[in-house]
C-alpha cells in the first residue's frame, strides 16, 4: 500500500472517529430535550400553552358534543413535543382549580430520528402516557349539566392566574373557549335586553366585574349556538366579548359557531 493510500486511509478513519464522537454525544443527552416525566413538559418549560376551557353549565347537543370532541382532538393533535395542553371544565359556581388534563406532547414519534431516539417507545409513549388521558378527559368535559349559574369571566379570570398560565413559563400563550358565551351571574346576566351592551355591563356590574390576565394571550372561541336563546346570541354578543377579552390585554382570534 503506498504512503497516499495509508494517508486516505487515515484521513476517512479520523472522520469516522469524529461522527461517531458526535453521535455518542447525542446519545448521552437521550436524543432529545429533558423533559418531565410526569407531564412530559420540557424541564425549562413549555414553547406554547393552549388552555381549554368548556363550559359545560347547560347541556350540549348530541351534534355539538360530538363537533367539539373533534376540534378538541384535532387541536391536540396540532400540538408539537413539548407544547403544552391543558383541559378545564366550568361549571355553575364550582370554579376548580385543578385540570382535567394537564400535559405536553410528547409527539407521537412520526418525526423522530431512529439513529438516535426511539420512534416505538416514544410512539407508545403518546398513547399511553398522552392520548389516552386526554380522550378520557374529552368524555367528561362535554358531558353538559344544567347549572343555575354561568360564571365564564370568573373562570377566565382563574385560568388566568396560574402558576403554569403565566408568560415566563412559555412563549407563547393561547385560550379556546367552548360555550353559548352567555354570561350569567347575579351582579349581571346576559340572558336580557341589554346583555350585549358593554356600557350597561359596565355600570351594572361595577367593582364586582373580574379581570383577568390577558396580556398577549390568543383567544378562539367554539360558539356554541343554543336554541331558544338565539335573541341573545350574535354579531353584538360577540362584539362585547371582543372588548371585554381586549380590554383584559387579549385578542379574540377566531370564532367558530356550533349549531
Amino acid at each position: 500500500m503506498s504512503k497516499k493510500d495509508r494517508q486516505g486511509l487515515a484521513i476517512i478513519a479520523g472522520i469516522g472517529v469524529v461522527l461517531l464522537a458526535l453521535i455518542g454525544v447525542r446519545l448521552a443527552v437521550g436524543g432529545s430535550q429533558a423533559y418531565n416525566p410526569e407531564t412530559f413538559c420540557p424541564v425549562d418549560g413549555p414553547t406554547d400553552h393552549l388552555a381549554v376551557l368548556v363550559d359545560r353549565s347547560d347541556s350540549l347537543s348530541r351534534t355539538q358534543a360530538a363537533v367539539v370532541r373533534r376540534r378538541l382532538e384535532a387541536a391536540s393533535a396540532d400540538l408539537d413535543a413539548g407544547e403544552r395542553l391543558s383541559l378545564f371544565v366550568l361549571s355553575d359556581d364550582d370554579y376548580d382549580l385543578e385540570p382535567l388534563f394537564s400535559k405536553c406532547s410528547p409527539g407521537d414519534g412520526t418525526e423522530a430520528n431512529a439513529l438516535y431516539q426511539n420512534p416505538a417507545l416514544i410512539r407508545r409513549r403518546f398513547e399511553q402516557g398522552f392520548r389516552r388521558p386526554l380522550d378520557t378527559a374529552l368524555e367528561e368535559a362535554v358531558e353538559g349539566r344544567e347549572a343555575g349559574t354561568s360564571p365564564i369571566m370568573e373562570m377566565i379570570q382563574v385560568i388566568t392566574t396560574l402558576p403554569t398560565f403565566q408568560p415566563d413559563q412559555s412563549s407563547r400563550r393561547r385560550l379556546l373557549i367552548v360555550s353559548d358565551m352567555l354570561h350569567n351571574m347575579p351582579y349581571f346576566s346576559q340572558y336580557g335586553p341589554n346583555g350585549a351592551d358593554f356600557e350597561a355591563f359596565r355600570r351594572q356590574a361595577g367593582r364586582a366585574a373580574p379581570s383577568a390576565l390577558l396580556n398577549d394571550v390568543d383567544v378562539q372561541l367554539i360558539y356554541l349556538v343554543r336554541p331558544g336563546f338565539t335573541q341573545f346570541q350574535g354579531r353584538d354578543h360577540v362584539a362585547f366579548w371582543e372588548q371585554w377579552i381586549a380590554e383584559m390585554g387579549g385578542r379574540l382570534t377566531q370564532v367558530d359557531r356550533v349549531r
